[in-house]
């Protein structure tokens, strides 16, 4: 967040210098207040919304996935964050929350000497949206929120294929609710996404 204040606190700076050094009649001045009036200090999700509803979750993979897991804990996750409760009817909602699979894939990463896979990847990525109810738009749009877990069902330690994917499910939620609670997920960034090895 602070980065975010940061850059937004640079590019203000830069914007107020322009005007001040521009002749006044340059027509400057309406940029300048135009850029001011957007600038609200509201965070992602508004002060006054309280109420979340969900859509029904679309899988756009055409892969058995389950949906339904991902649902339940989406709305868990939600709940238990605290800022935002999940309401059951479209209508009594402030805020609502598409999302969508748009990706699920199970990986061979790495293989022993004859060629035989013993590391994989389980690999899903969402999409999400989240709009302002009342006032009728958008807040964000991310078609690229993911969580993935590397694992091996050959060699220790041994990982089933759907413990695995029940865990990447709780964290593509996890990811799903700060993105929408927050508008960024970095904290649950893994070293491999931050570039590391």
């Amino acid at each position: 967040m602070r980065a975010k204040y940061n850059m937004s606190l640079l590019f203000l700076c830069i914007l107020l210098s322009a005007g001040c050094a521009a002749p006044e009649d340059a027509g400057n001045d309406g940029a300048v207040k135009d850029f001011l009036k957007s600038i609200d200090g509201e965070p992602v999700v508004p002060r006054t919304a309280n109420r979340l509803y969900i859509s029904p979750l679309r899988d756009r993979t055409g892969d058995y996935l389950p949906l339904s897991k991902l649902s339940i804990r989406l709305k868990e996750s939600v709940n238990s964050d605290g800022r935002l409760v999940v309401v059951q009817e479209k209508d009594r909602s402030d805020l609502l929350l598409e999302v969508s699979v748009n990706e699920y894939a199970i990986q061979n990463i790495e293989f022993d000497g004859l060629g035989q896979p013993v590391k994989k990847r389980i690999r899903i990525v969402a999409g999400a949206s989240l709009y302002d109810m009342r006032k009728k738009r958008p807040v964000f749009s991310d078609p690229l929120i993911q969580a993935f877990r590397v694992y091996s069902d050959t060699v220790p330690p041994v990982s089933a294929e759907l413990q695995v994917l029940d865990s990447v499910i709780d964290e593509l939620a996890r990811r799903i609710t700060a993105k929408t609670v927050s508008g960024w997920y970095t904290q649950y960034m893994n070293i491999i996404e931050k570039g590391g090895r």
